[in-house]
């Protein structure tokens, strides 16, 4: 009576496949005599091999950075960002030019941003276009030295003027405050 190899018999060639087929459970018969295949108990007081120890954690730790990403993800889309995709965002930044600012559809929207702006002259004039249905909105700019050279509200219409500032790198702020409409306004170099 020839003997069969039970690892060929099995299909496992490797420690990893023995340890696979181990698992499965039942019986198979090798030549007469009978091979238990039944998957092996495991107990608390044997622990967990180390293997198996850093599976567990990176399962573990899979699990919380996708909780993290998701809800920082939720965070950032939701309706109190003025950048948020559902405003359709439009922002222009050409230095010693214009800069332009446009959100669609805004509803009770509470955010603060801020943009830096070259500007080779130190005239400007602002062209608001803003539909305003409730809330606040205010927009501030400063020159290259900090000074103010304007701080207020944004009409819905008619060319502000503001006083000259000096030349450089300018910062413009703009807050919104329970804000509901559409903002669209540009800041132009003269």
């Amino acid at each position: 009576m020839s003997r069969t190899n039970p690892i060929a018999i099995l299909g496992a060639r490797t420690p990893a496949g023995l340890a696979r087929n181990r698992r499965s459970a039942g019986t198979l018969r090798i030549d007469e005599s009978v091979v238990n295949c039944a998957p092996r108990q495991r107990y608390r007081s044997e622990g967990r091999d180390a293997s198996s120890n850093r599976l567990a954690n990176m399962r573990k730790h899979r699990l919380t950075l996708s909780a993290l990403t998701l809800a920082l993800f939720a965070a950032g889309c939701g309706g109190d960002n003025a950048v948020a995709p559902q405003y359709q965002p439009q922002v222009v930044n050409t230095p010693n030019v214009v800069f332009t600012f446009q959100a669609t559809e805004l509803q009770d929207v509470t955010d603060a941003l801020s943009y830096n702006w070259s500007s080779s002259s130190g005239s400007i004039v602002i062209h608001p276009a803003t539909a305003t249905n409730s809330g606040t909105i205010t927009l501030n700019i400063k020159d290259a030295s900090g000074a103010v050279v304007y701080d207020g509200t944004v009409p819905s219409s008619g060319d502000i003027t503001p006083p000259g500032g000096d030349p450089g790198i300018w910062t413009i702020k703009l807050s919104l405050a329970n804000y509901t409409g559409t903002i669209n306004f540009e800041v132009q170099m003269q």
